[in-house]
């Protein structure tokens, strides 16, 4: 292999690494502050809508959100099975990659994958790794 090309697989490598990270860091970190019932902003909006649209009465409400509640539980519950396997995952990913770096490389990979994770989390997270 050239070096070109070993300097591409790594760049690219890399930037996979940094998504995986800031996903799995951001899902781990947040998988404590979640609301019940987990949906984006623009999947919440559209939800309740549709809900308003509806015209629930109390009682399916109330039912909809005792549903919602049990499938949180459940998806809360296989979160914190995977998580583990998911954390030695990317520790191992991060070592061999580490294993083929200088250790000058290594140091600014390190510095890298901490601005991403900063990024990632915004300015509120700073600080609570």
């Amino acid at each position: 292999m050239t070096m070109n090309t070993r300097a591409l697989v790594a760049a690219l490598s890399l930037m996979l690494l940094g998504v995986v990270l800031g996903v799995a860091g951001d899902r781990l970190w947040l998988a404590h502050q979640r609301p019940m019932v987990v949906l984006d902003s623009s999947h919440a909006e559209r939800f309740h809508t549709l809900l308003g649209t509806l015209g629930l009465s109390d009682e399916q409400r109330a039912a909809i959100d005792g549903i919602l509640g049990h499938f949180q539980q459940n998806v809360d519950h296989t979160w914190q099975a995977l998580q583990p396997d998911l954390a030695a995952t990317m520790d191992s990913a991060q070592q061999r990659i580490e294993a083929v770096l200088t250790p000058a490389q290594v140091t600014t990979f390190r510095e890298w994958l901490e601005t991403e994770h900063q990024m990632q989390h915004g300015a509120t997270h700073r600080g609570l790794h």
